[in-house]
């Protein structure tokens, strides 16, 4: 803003300035050469309207050193009493400061004066430019135009270059850059009085001023077409009715997010290289991955990392630093989401640039009779008003939910958004019909003063959502770092039991304090999982979907390989993650913790193993002391 009003203030400067005095007198009488004025003592001039004139001169164009001055003849009843027209150029004092020009002369501050036999000051429009600056005044007559010269408007131009006139000796000098001028016509009339009618004052601008001027003006131009894109961009959001999170923005257009959707070539190769100089990757190689599913053929990267790699080297600053390149290296892709930028379907989108993928998104099956996108509403309470104007999307087959395959197998997950108030009835659609029984919540109802997601699930009640009754059974509340809910989830006389592990210690945009939590999630999921009776695709959501939830995929296909394999390929997977949904895992922090909670759930596992085979040969041992002792007995 002071910026702003900074430039605002040098663009004023540049117009036409203020507080300037100009003197005449009038009439004038005493028919001598020049004529004589027998007026009163000078006074101050205003630019009060002529009756005797047609119109004010107008200034045409403004060059460096000239100006088109447009001027008028006087009225029709003093046409016949004309001598001669004078086009005046006067010269506006300058302020207090203004340092004149010291390579010519200056006109001195005064009138135009005469001393007459009585002593009283007389005004003159008639002077040349070189009998004003003999009498250091500050105006004199550029042009004299006689009567059958200006019987209508005509153009002249004044400073043109010094060029006299063949009908007179009056003298045109260039103007001068930075000065303020005030061009007028005078009219001698028979009877030897004057009429005199002013111009607007102006400062004829250098040309380095003027492009100065002209480069505030774009400037300011700029800024108030950004007001009005964001302004417009504002509208838009609210209009839309759907969450926005400024830092996300801003997220996708820095400079690692623009460059990835342009991703160069060599900035794997790149990545690699640094990695192979640090000596903490000795199998990175480019591979072709077919995941198996009709919807994902593509080259991906690989960068395969063994067991005892990873838990020695993790604390190396140099490994930190190999990672932090590989991450910047994998673009955020983007691939075709045209179903879910319908409008009919934008509104079912939390954050408007996070749309499912066509390819793999979760379609629901629409009943015949399905409710035209009702709220859920709870059993035995009054229906709630909808606000005035507000309307819900109607039902499609969209929900921003995409499948995601796990290790070898396909679709084990489904990652999604936190759902909002009008995709409740969506979202348990999705888990009758998918056939899930399990819910992975990694972020809070409300963070950072915002809603991250609406809470879509009973406390201590029924609610019936759509056509499907929700029924909370019980909560377990024994773990410092997750929350389990049971419910039963009813439809058409037939239910179905489903647990929902809500996870309270995961900040967003970043990734836990300790990889134990996340840990022991994962390992309950998987313990309750083999009990329940439906073996859906393990639904996980955050906020967005994509950040904490691509975290937790990760991390949990990352096990199974190391159990099978006992090695790792977070590159690779990362490459697959994004082809399945954009934004999947989206900072370095999440990339990182990925490694940091596959060392810590190998390194414990190892521990815990030795530990027990140290245990059971110790065991093997005091049995085998006792046995001796027995043996030696008498």
């Amino acid at each position: 803003m002071f910026l702003l009003t900074t430039l605002l203030t040098i663009f004023t400067l540049t117009e036409v300035g203020s507080g300037h005095r100009l003197i005449r007198s009038e009439p004038i009488s005493n028919s001598t050469s020049p004529p004589e004025v027998t007026s009163t003592e000078p006074t101050e001039i205003t630019n009060a309207t002529d009756a005797n004139f047609y119109n004010e001169p107008e200034i045409v164009t403004i060059s460096e050193d000239s100006v088109a001055l447009r001027i008028f003849p006087v009225a029709e009843q003093l046409r016949k009493r004309v001598q001669s027209y004078y086009v005046v150029v006067e010269i506006m004092i300058p302020n207090e400061g203004t340092k004149p020009d010291s390579s010519e002369s200056e006109p001195k501050k005064g009138e135009i004066v005469e001393k007459n036999g009585e002593g009283a000051k007389l005004t003159n429009y008639t002077l040349s430019y070189q009998e004003s600056t003999q009498l250091g005044l500050l105006y004199y007559a550029a042009l004299k135009l006689l009567p059958d010269q200006l019987n209508e408007a005509s153009t002249v131009t004044i400073g043109s270059h010094g060029s006299q006139s063949k009908d007179n000796n009056y003298l045109n000098p260039p103007l001068r850059k930075n000065r303020q001028y005030r061009f007028g016509l005078a009219v001698l009339l028979d009877d030897n009085s004057f009429r005199f009618y002013p111009s607007q004052p102006v400062i004829l601008i250098s040309g380095e001023l003027r492009l100065i001027k002209n480069l505030i003006a774009l400037f300011i131009g700029l800024i108030i077409i950004l007001i009005v894109i964001i302004a417009g961009l504002i509208y838009y959001l609210r209009q839309s009715e759907v969450d926005i999170r400024w830092q996300d923005v801003v997220m996708i257009w820095s400079k690692r997010h623009r460059s990835s959707l342009f991703k160069d070539k060599n900035l794997y190769k790149r990545c690699t290289d640094k990695a192979r100089l640090t000596g903490l990757s000795k199998n990175c190689k480019s591979a072709t991955y077919f995941s198996g599913s009709n919807y994902i053929n593509m080259e991906v990267e690989h960068n395969i990392i063994d067991l005892p790699t990873l838990i020695a080297n993790l604390s190396d600053p140099k490994y930190l630093s190999a990672i932090q390149t590989e991450f910047n290296g994998i673009p955020f892709i983007q691939m075709p989401s045209m179903i879910g930028n319908k409008p009919e379907n934008r509104k079912k989108n939390r954050y408007v640039y996070l749309t499912a993928y066509d390819f793999n998104r979760v379609k629901l099956l629409l009943d015949d009779n399905d409710e035209n996108g009702e709220n859920a509403k709870e059993v035995g309470q009054p229906e709630v008003e909808k606000e005035e104007g507000s309307t819900n999307p109607k039902p499609t087959d969209y929900i921003n939910a995409s499948y995601i395959d796990g290790y070898n197998s396909l679709k084990s997950y489904i990652a999604t958004q936190g759902p909002l108030p009008w995709t409740f009835n969506d979202f348990w659609k999705m888990m009758w019909q998918q056939e899930c029984s399990q819910i992975v919540m990694l972020t809070g109802i409300y963070e950072n003063g915002r809603i991250k997601c609406d809470q879509y699930w009973p406390e201590n009640d029924e609610i019936t959502y759509g056509k499907i009754k929700v029924k909370h059974v019980s909560t377990n509340t024994e773990s410092p770092d997750f929350v389990s809910r049971r419910f039963l989830m009813t439809k058409d006389n037939e239910s179905r039991e489903v647990v929902h592990y809500h996870n309270i210690n995961w900040p967003d945009h970043g990734a836990p304090e300790s990889p134990k939590a996340l840990i022991d999630l994962i390992e309950t999921i998987e313990s309750d999982g083999k009990q329940l009776e439906y073996k859906g695709p393990l639904v996980v959501h955050c906020s967005a979907g994509v950040g904490r939830t691509g975290t937790y995929i990760m991390v949990d296909i990352m096990i199974k390989m190391g159990l099978a394999e006992n090695k790792f390929d977070m590159l690779g997977q990362l490459y697959l993650l994004r082809k399945q949904r954009t934004h999947m895992i989206e900072t370095e922090d999440q990339y990182y913790f990925v490694h940091q909670a596959l060392a810590w759930y190998f390194k414990t596992k190892n521990d815990n193993t030795n530990a027990n085979k140290q245990s059971t040969e110790n065991e093997i041992l005091i049995n085998v002391d006792d046995n001796d002792k027995r043996a030696v007995e008498p």
